[in-house]
């Protein structure tokens, strides 16, 4: 009966094309620039709590408005001009996220940079983007100093020796009340890098009006308003940020910025989620899962300040929803998909009970002003529940990437479905399928399928298999070559309470995949690494 039940499901997946409703998403939004929306938050709300460091510092919204306005004007005297881009090399502070916002009230597009990076990166990117200027800090001033890019450094005290072109920009500067002309919702509002595939890190330019649109979703959907407090943990350079940073600010919350010291350790991060009043947490899943057992190490638990999780980024584990809401009972989770192309998000999913037959939680349906077509190798509509690759059309797209119009051709393509000319989608190079719920579920990276002793494979189903094993909470699967050739490779964490063994790994996989598709070794491991924007590192896993 179980198999006779299967074969019906899957008769109901070849019906035909999706329905045209899945994609009817067009929704008015306020398509203003983040200035101006944290310009309306200051207006209702200018008493409260904006921006708060992990030393127990903070600003409200109308001293947040005051002072990234005389940054803007102290950067407008400097030369920085409409559609510059300008750096942001400092710690996590708020007055990291004062720069960013002063440099989009210059007009111009804020590019961050990481501490954490080889100063030859940051020198080879600052070149290659030709920034105008480079906003840092005394602890970062070493790093920004070396690209030769003219310096604002802030919180310098007069003994700091500063290089050549450097200025410093003080509180006592007068703004005056008239804000400079900053940008139009179609200027870019930053350029952050993502991971090129030749090896080269691309710049995605993103316009204000993009983000505008997914913090008008994410803020009416969710409930997000005033009363909220998010946790900002991601790093600058990871576009998760966008929407910890501004989204709530927009909002007439407040932003708790993690330090870098908080940001590098599980048990510090948990400590905050726990004993401070944090309504909101946004972070990748892997990042997720090595906050688990600290949280359930504490004391304090069931805690109800915690009411909005928002994941996404990266595969998310069917046993991650469980053990959050242990730890969180009234939380809401929420899987999001997307790319640093599509503005942070482009699609999202309430997260209920979980199916046990589900390869990963699902993507979900798209956002507002968002179309997604399931398109196979000649860019025509798969039916529903049939394999391939997801294409994103709408108002999150990016511009494209910064001085490479060759990959901004290949990657954001022209949209064959829309009636407007001109119309673009990307490229994702994610595999999926519609449910006939409506719903896309995510397959993994279309890139991931690798051959393996000539049998071509699609990690992401490998993965899928692993994480269905019973006594496995968190997964990777890789294909490093060898000697002999590529070789399969799963790495697991085991669940605390019934752990999973490798020889029951194996004997798991055996039952459930061709011979060919099990890995040669399993390797259990005590958590997966993360890498600075919270994904698992799949590289560091064979170091």
């Amino acid at each position: 009966m179980a198999s006779a039940a299967k074969r019906d499901d899957a008769r109901l997946f070849l019906d035909g094309p999706i329905p045209a409703t899945w994609n009817a998403t067009a929704r008015p939004f306020n398509a203003a620039t983040i200035p101006d929306l944290l310009d309306d938050a200051a207006r209702r709300h200018p008493d409260a709590p904006a921006l708060l460091g992990a030393d127990g510092s903070g600003i409200d919204h109308g001293e947040l408005r005051t002072r990234t306005l005389r940054l803007a004007r102290h950067l407008l005297g400097r030369g920085v001009r409409r559609g510059d881009l300008v750096g942001v090399l400092c710690q996590r502070t708020p007055d990291a996220v004062i720069a960013m916002i002063a440099v989009m009230r210059a007009g111009a597009a804020y590019v961050p940079l990481d501490p954490g990076w080889p100063t030859q990166r940051t020198v080879d990117l600052a070149a290659r983007l030709d920034l105008c200027t480079i906003v840092t800090d005394a602890g970062t001033l070493h790093a920004a100093g070396a690209t030769g890019r003219p310096l604002v450094v802030l919180g310098a005290s007069p003994a700091t020796p500063l290089p050549e072109q450097t200025s410093t920009q003080s509180d006592v500067d007068e703004c005056g009340t008239k804000p400079p002309q900053g940008p139009t919702p179609d200027d870019i509002a930053y350029t952050i890098f993502t991971s090129g595939s030749t090896g080269i890190p691309k710049g995605v330019q993103v316009p204000h009006r993009a983000v505008a649109n997914i913090v008008d979703f994410v803020n009416r959907e969710f409930e997000v308003g005033s009363a909220d407090r998010s946790l900002a943990s991601a790093s600058f350079c990871f576009d998760l940020s966008v929407y910890d940073l501004f989204g709530l600010l927009a909002a007439g919350g407040s932003v708790r910025v993690a330090s870098d010291e908080e940001a590098a350790e599980p048990d510090l991060l948990a400590d905050v989620l726990v004993d401070e009043p944090i309504t909101t947490w946004n972070a990748a899943p892997a990042a997720m899962l090595q906050l688990v057992p600290f949280l359930q190490a504490l004391p304090r638990r069931g805690r109800s300040d915690l009411r909005l999780i928002l994941m996404g980024g990266d595969w998310i584990p069917l046993t991650l929803p469980g053990e959050l809401r242990a730890e969180f009972p009234a939380v809401r989770l929420v899987s999001f998909g997307g790319a640093t192309e599509l503005t942070v998000w482009s699609t999202a999913f309430e997260i209920g009970d979980i199916d046990p037959d589900w390869a990963s939680i699902p993507y979900g349906t798209p956002v507002q002003n968002t179309r997604c077509h399931v398109l196979d190798e000649r860019l025509r509509p798969c039916p529903i529940g049939v394999p391939g690759d997801l294409h994103v059309a709408g108002a999150q797209l990016a511009i494209g990437y910064a001085r490479d119009p060759l990959a901004s051709a290949t990657r954001f393509v022209p949209d064959p479905f829309s009636v407007d000319p001109g119309e673009r989608m990307y490229r994702t190079g994610d595999r999926a399928r519609w449910l006939p719920t409506g719903v896309l579920e995510f397959l993994g990276r279309a890139d991931n399928q690798v051959k393996v002793h000539g049998y071509r494979i699609e990690l992401g189903e490998v993965q899928a298999a692993l994480g269905q094993v019973p006594g496995v909470r968190a997964t990777a699967v890789t294909a490093p070559e060898t000697s002999t050739g590529r070789e399969l490779v799963a790495h697991y964490v085991a669940d605390d309470i019934d752990p999973a063994t490798p020889r029951q790994v194996r004997e798991a996989l055996t039952a459930r995949l061709p011979e060919y598709m099990v890995p040669r070794r399993i390797v259990q491991l005590d958590e997966l690494p993360v890498g600075p924007t919270g994904k698992v590192d799949r590289a560091a896993l064979h170091h």
